[in-house]
């Protein structure tokens, strides 16, 4: 699953994963699963029931409660993806998809005093969660508070472009590596 992950090959990834955790109950493959998940593009009812499974089997887990919320969410069922979530913070305050997932679920809503409150917990959570400066700058906007939605839209981008340049370092370095290290004729 991993070497498929690592060349972008999501649903491959998936599948592979999927075929991992039907035989353990490992939290650690779990979360190769959902950040496979999380990445990938296509509904897949098979995942969102396995991550069911999970959660009811490890309540106490805030990543097995992060992902069914987070898979309800994706699946447009937003009232039911409501107590995984913020159970998933409860658990473990510092989990920033959690809080970035509520506030997706909160602005979809309408409640904006509530996505403000879950995208802030996110970037205090994570300050280079990119996404949630994007959630929390839309946030502020239907808040009409624009200075803010500036600046946190900013840093949105300004993170973007980091990201970017530190994807491109480490597949210079990958390939500095690889010639480095080819057998010499």
């Amino acid at each position: 699953g991993s070497a498929y992950f690592a060349q972008a090959r999501t649903e491959e990834a998936l599948g592979a994963y999927l075929r991992a955790v039907e035989n353990s109950d490992d939290p650690r493959a779990y979360r190769l699963l959902g950040a496979a998940y999380l990445a990938s593009k296509a509904d897949r009812p098979d995942v969102a029931e396995r991550f069911r499974r999970h959660r009811l089997s490890r309540p106490q887990d805030a990543w097995a409660n992060f992902f069914d919320g987070y898979c309800l969410l994706r699946a447009g069922r937003a009232e039911e993806a409501l107590p995984p979530l913020r159970r998933a913070v409860e658990l473990d305050p510092g989990l920033a998809d959690a809080h970035f997932q509520l506030g997706n679920l909160h602005i979809e809503q309408g409640r904006v005093q509530e996505a403000l409150a879950a995208y802030q917990a996110a970037v205090q959570s994570n300050p280079e969660h990119q996404e949630a400066y994007y959630g929390l700058g839309q946030a502020y906007l239907r808040a009409g508070r624009q200075s803010e939605a500036e600046a946190a839209l900013a840093r949105h981008e300004a993170l973007g472009k980091q990201q970017a340049e530190n994807n491109e370092a480490r597949r210079r370095r990958m390939v500095e590596s690889i010639y480095q290290n080819r057998p010499k004729p």
